[in-house]
């Protein structure tokens, strides 16, 4: 065997961790190109030589984290990068500026895809080692399997295996087509098959099935889901009944009967809010899932940019919605909103509980203006004080 071979192979493979290889430094060394893949990991290798006729890898891995990394490698330790697709794009509330950064963004993805395929890394178009076999990912589960289909009787469906349901993929359809979204999925699914993942899979997208894109009157957006056991069921801020009302949810009910003129006590003892998403309250996180006791244990992994779409999607095409921001990563979705079609988001801090124990959101009146803005819009209010559901509901 090559030595100098051998020795780029070892050193491209000591980027990847041994649990993730299903290849050794002898194997890729003896293959002038091949893949493998294996727990959510996609590793691609090519051979070539220099000038001078010394060997060098050109090497790719592919995971949740950090995404996609290649380089090329040389016998006597040096790299050289190679450039890969961005999982990620800027936005612009501007419509202009938005499509000139959509159109460079997908024209950089193109150009690296191609590269990475003319080198041998990425799999010809139609050629299939696994990576975008998630037909089964978030809402059925399983490991990913060569050609695989999504069950004709599952919920699994759509861009990438995934329904979101009341009528949300349409209106999504380009967003979830965008490389970012096959690379969360896989994440999500290697999360919930090594750790304990909230909300259970089949509630991931609850919040877009009790309240369809057309219905939508309100978004109200948290961060990421309650980190304890049953207490996330996809809806933000929410716990189903039974469950001790966490804090922040105990401020938001506090607000509510004081914006009401109510009394706590006349609100029900329970902290399920079901009922405001099916009067059209979409109670959506900024980050879907996250792993037991560890907040914000999924940013940064491509929730931020898909509720990013979510709302570019409610902003574009419906009119007269009331956008409630709690806290400073909500707040900065602002610039997402078209003011020329929907009123000026209502902002306040967090609801959290603070160490000096005063509610956040005292006095900010936010369910009130909320539905005297709904009112100005020739829409609806919402019944903030319903909280539990009818009979013909259940």
């Amino acid at each position: 065997m090559n030595d100098e071979r051998l020795r780029c192979a070892e050193s491209a493979l000591r980027t990847v961790p041994e649990d993730y290889r299903t290849v050794n430094a002898a194997d890729v060394a003896d293959q002038e190109r091949g893949h493998s893949f294996h727990q959510g990991m996609h590793i691609g290798w090519a051979w070539g030589e220099d000038e001078r006729g010394r060997p060098y890898l050109d090497f790719l891995s592919e995971h949740r984290h950090p995404g996609m990394q290649a380089g090329r490698y040389f016998a006597d330790g040096t790299t050289e990068p190679i450039a890969t697709p961005a999982s990620a794009r800027e936005v612009s509330p501007d419509p202009v500026e938005d499509a000139e950064l959509e159109r460079h963004f997908f024209e950089h993805n193109r150009v690296a895809y191609a590269d990475l395929r003319d080198r041998g890394l990425l799999p010809a178009v139609g050629e299939n080692v696994g990576l975008q076999d998630i037909n089964e990912y978030l809402l059925k589960g399983g490991s990913p399997t060569s050609g695989s289909e999504p069950d004709a009787d599952s919920n699994v469906a759509g861009a990438h295996g995934v329904r979101l349901g009341g009528g949300w993929d349409e209106p999504l359809r380009d967003e979830l087509a965008k490389p970012y979204w096959s690379k969360l999925l896989e994440f999500v699914t290697y999360e919930r098959e090594n750790y304990e993942v909230y909300p259970p899979r089949a509630q991931t997208f609850e919040a877009f099935e009790l309240t369809p894109y057309d219905d939508v009157k309100v978004v109200i957006l948290g961060q990421d889901p309650y980190i304890k056991p049953g207490q996330a069921h996809g809806l933000a801020f929410s716990v189903p009944t039974g469950i001790t009302i966490p804090p922040s949810l105990r401020n938001i009910r506090k607000e509510l009967a004081a914006d009401l003129e109510i009394s706590l006590s006349d609100l029900p003892d329970h902290g399920d809010l079901t009922a405001w998403a099916e009067q059209g309250v979409l109670l959506l996180n900024t980050t879907l899932t996250v792993r037991r006791g560890k907040s914000n244990s999924h940013e940064g992994m491509g929730w931020e940019t898909f509720t990013d779409g979510v709302i570019s999607a409610i902003s574009a095409g419906l009119k007269g919605v009331v956008f409630i921001l709690w806290g400073g990563p909500a707040q900065k979705k602002a610039k997402l909103i078209d003011l020329t079609r929907h009123p000026a988001p209502i902002k306040a801090a967090h609801p959290k509980a603070r160490a000096n124990a005063h509610n956040p959101l005292a006095g900010s009146k936010p369910f009130t203006t909320a539905n005297k803005l709904l009112a100005s819009a020739g829409r609806a209010p919402v019944d903030w004080s319903l909280l539990d559901r009818t009979p013909q509901d259940e």
